[in-house]
Formats: structure tokens, C-alpha cells, sequence
């Protein structure tokens, strides 16, 4: 979920939003003659998210505008170029194993706004008769939830089975980070490479990790990597009361090894339904089917003990359905390796996280999920393989949490940091109308 100040970024900044010439450089890539005016199109335009830098809209005609385009398509623009394109590839490369749920990107290209400004883009087919699964999560049967997650365990189990050294997998990806060479040989096809496009790829696990850490941290970064010689490293925080983990260079190889393509945002935001055609024989219950797994802008080749680690991180913030927290861990304890460094890879996560916030004590984000886990009576526990848990005796937990729920956490937070000013306010206001 964006909080608040995440969806109004920096003051006096304007949202994104598709233009004329925008339109007309997709088209013209498609091989549309130029567009004049989107008031001349037989198109309906509708904005699903957008910030200053990024925009996702969907289009929608009564035929197809073109040969390569179906007649309801989504489109991604954004001014980080080449991110898109990796983000493509990889979903793509996901598409390409599990069909029915990742949706295949059709197009990418670079178009440029009415003021002269480039973005990339891409466009794939839209899921009509869709909605998220956050909609609808709370109000099914715990039968009806165990067969929607099922099916999404299944998809990740399919994705464990690429890994970055499945030939041509490497020359696939379509641009070049941190030095590791995407030209299509044998060699790089062949060699395991950890990362992602949002993090860079990596040419060995100890790079990633180092990756990982400036990534996810400020400067002054709050954690520090030791070379312990041998091929070893520490992950250490700045902070004495935080802690620090030892990876040995067998770890390291461990991990190494265990490299497969991760989502790693598999939030019930991300997971696409639509009715079930059994919905009409179920007594008029409805039921729902998985449709489109989408959001991949996370996804990376790296261990899935990461995954599991980020599933801690976006639990109470992004994710704030516990039942589906809980239920997708239990689900795919199986497809998390037992060894040592594995739980050392989560165990370095927490200390990266803790120390992040520790670094800034007047983010919001760590408040608010103090105060969502007071709600749902959640705890963390000190084993980072079972992650958080119900506390003994807590009630049960919160019928019908949503959204504005989680926006009166964010006022709160705001309000006890200080931080409360008119235009969250207007911005709480203006979501809530929408």
C-alpha cells in the first residue's frame, strides 16, 4: 500500500500523466499513424497509480488500435529508463513458465511527453473483470482462501525452477549493472548471477549482499560488511544493541547455489481475481479464481529466504492481511532450504531493517507498523524462520481492516512524529473520495 506522503512525493511536484505525445510515440512504435489529439481517439483512458516520476494506466477500445495491442491493454510509463525494460524481461522470463498467471509483456520502447521529457514504457494486455485480492481476501472461507493461495504456491513453485544460469537466461536481460556483461556467450549464460533490475545484478553472493545494503539503507549507511578474509563477510550494524551475522564462505556458496527468481512482493495487492464460473452454482456465494500475479518491479534472482525476509518487511505496511501472511509462510515452508545460510540471509535482513530505522527515529514507517501489530495482536518472534505470530490469548483478529483503517495508523504515526501538515490531510482526503 502507498502511505500518504509516498503518494504526493516531493511538494509542489505534478503527477504523471498521459499525454498527447505520450500516446502518439507508443503508437507510432506499434506502427499507428500519428495521433493529432487523444480527444480523437476511440479510447478510454483510466489512471490506476501515478506519481510524479511514474505512471500505470489502462486503455480501453471497442477494437484493437493496432495489430500488436488486444483492446484493453495496460501501460507503464516512467522517466528511470532502462528499469522498465529489465522489470519486462524478467516478467517475461516468468511468463514464459507459468502462462496462465504472469502476464507477457507485448511492447517496450522509449516515447517522450509534451514537454520534451523521455519515458520508457511498456504495455501488456489488461485482465478485464479483475480486482485485486485485497478486496475480496477478508470476506472468504478459510476454504475458499487455502485454494487461492494454493494456486499462487504453485506459480512460486514454477519460478523456483529458474534460475540465473539456465542458458541464454543472462543474455536475455537487456541492459548492463555493476559490470556483469549481458552479451549473449556461453560463458555469462552459464554463470549464476544473484540481483535484480531495481538492485543490480551481481556477479557472486558477497556483491549482492553489499548491493543489497546501499539499496535498502541511507548515507550514512547503518550497517557495514567486514571482510573476514576467506572469502568470508560479517554484516554488522552501526548499532551495538542491533547485532551482526556471520556469513562464512561456504554460506556464501550455499546461497549461492539456491539463486531462482523471486517476486518478492507477493502482497494480496499483486494478486489479480475475477469471479469463478462456479460462483453462479455456489448458492450465490461468490468465488473467485486467480487471474494475473502482477507487480514485478521487485522481481530478482536471489535466494528465497529474501522473499521470505521481505514478506516480514511488507507485513503491517504494505500487506495488512495477516490470515494471508500467515497462510502463504505456512504454505511454503518446503520451498525454504533448511541450512545455516539461510537463516543467516534473514537474520541479516532484520539487522539491515533495524538498523535503517534506528538511523532515522523519525520515520513513520516502523510506528505505523507498531500500531498495526498492537491491532491485530502480532509479535515477532526471535526465530527469524517463524517471523510474526498471533500473540497468546489475542482475540481475534479485526473483521473488515482496510485501507482507511491504515490511513488513521498513518495520521496517528504523523501526529505523534510531528509531522502532520495540511497537505497530508488533503491527500488523506482526496484517496478517500476518489
Amino acid at each position: 500500500m502507498t502511505s500518504p506522503t509516498e503518494m504526493l512525493g516531493v511538494s509542489g511536484e505534478q503527477l504523471l500523466m498521459p499525454d498527447t505525445s505520450i500516446i502518439r510515440g507508443i503508437l507510432e512504435d506499434a506502427g499507428v499513424e500519428i495521433v493529432e489529439s487523444l480527444e480523437t481517439m476511440p479510447v478510454n483512458f483510466d489512471i490506476i497509480a501515478n506519481t510524479s516520476s511514474k505512471c500505470t494506466f489502462s486503455a480501453h477500445s471497442a477494437v484493437p488500435v493496432c495489430e500488436s495491442f488486444p483492446k484493453d491493454v495496460l501501460v507503464r510509463i516512467e522517466n528511470s529508463l532502462l528499469l522498465v525494460a529489465s522489470v519486462a524481461g524478467l516478467q517475461n522470463l516468468a511468463h514464459a513458465h507459468v502462462p496462465d498467471v504472469v502476464p507477457e509483456v507485448l511492447a517496450l520502447g522509449i516515447t517522450t511527453a509534451d514537454d520534451g521529457r523521455p519515458f520508457e514504457y511498456s504495455v501488456r494486455e489488461f485482465s478485464t473483470d479483475t480486482i485485486p485480492l485485497e478486496d475480496v481476501w477478508e470476506t472468504l472461507d478459510q476454504g475458499h482462501k487455502t485454494e487461492l493461495v494454493n494456486k499462487v504456491v504453485k506459480s512460486i513453485e514454477q519460478l523456483q525452477k529458474i534460475n540465473s544460469s539456465i542458458v541464454n537466461v543472462v543474455a536475455s536481460l537487456p541492459s548492463k549493472f555493476y559490470g556483469v556483461d549481458n552479451s549473449p556467450n556461453q560463458e555469462n549464460s552459464a554463470k549464476m548471477v544473484c540481483g535484480g533490475p531495481g538492485l543490480g545484478y551481481h556477479p557472486d553472493m558477497q556483491s549482492f549482499l553489499r548491493g543489497f545494503i546501499r539499496d535498502q539503507t541511507m548515507d550514512p549507511c547503518p550497517c557495514e560488511v567486514l571482510d573476514n578474509g576467506g572469502g568470508s563477510i560479517t554484516i554488522k550494524s552501526r548499532f551495538k544493541d542491533i547485532g551482526q551475522v556471520k556469513f562464512t564462505r561456504q554460506d556464501l556458496k550455499d546461497l549461492q547455489r539456491s539463486v531462482v527468481l523471486c517476486h518478492n512482493d507477493l502482497t494480496p495487492a499483486n494478486i489479480l481475481v475475477r469471479p469463478a464460473a462456479s460462483s453462479k452454482a455456489n448458492g450465490g456465494k461468490p468465488r473467485y479464481e486467480v487471474a494475473s500475479i502482477i507487480g514485478w518491479e521487485d522481481a530478482a534472482f536471489t535466494p528465497y529466504a529474501l522473499e521470505w525476509a521481505v514478506q516480514d518487511c511488507h507485513l503491517g505496511y504494505e500487506n495488512i492481511s495477516f490470515s494471508w501472511y500467515s497462510m502463504l509462510r505456512e504454505r511454503t515452508q518446503h520451498l525454504l532450504p533448511k541450512g545455516e545460510a539461510h537463516t543467516k540471509l534473514l537474520k541479516a535482513v532484520r539487522i539491515i531493517e533495524a538498523s535503517a530505522w534506528k538511523m532515522s527515529p523519525r520515520h513513520f514507517r516502523p510506528l505505523v507498523r507498531e500500531k498495526w501489530m498492537a491491532v491485530h495482536g502480532v509479535q515477532r518472534s526471535s526465530d527469524p524462520r517463524v517471523g510474526h505470530s498471533r500473540k497468546a490469548g489475542a482475540g481475534p483478529l479485526p473483521a473488515d481492516f482496510g485501507h482507511d483503517n491504515m490511513d488513521e495508523l498513518h495520521l496517528e504515526a504523523f501526529q505523534q512524529l510531528g509531522m502532520l501538515n495540511e497537505a497530508i490531510l488533503e491527500e488523506m482526503a482526496r484517496r478517500r473520495g476518489a
